[in-house]
């Protein structure tokens, strides 16, 4: 929910994609549609991963992959 309709839309087209965490720590996020090539998925799920990466606190555990 916003106030600021306008702007909501305007980030939506530029490319913005909120991501959650459930409690088990899963991360629910889209990186594409059905129609986009394997190539673009690909590179979606990339910038999602390295988008995660910067992101986690420095006192979460490090990756085991």
């Amino acid at each position: 929910m916003t106030d600021d309709t306008a702007a909501a839309v305007k980030e939506a087209k530029a490319g913005r994609v909120e991501y959650r965490a459930d409690k088990g720590g899963c991360v629910h996020v889209p990186i594409g549609k059905f129609s986009f090539p394997p190539e673009k998925l690909v590179e979606n799920a990339m910038v999602v991963l390295t988008t995660l990466l910067r992101a986690r606190p420095a006192t979460v555990k490090a990756c085991s992959w």
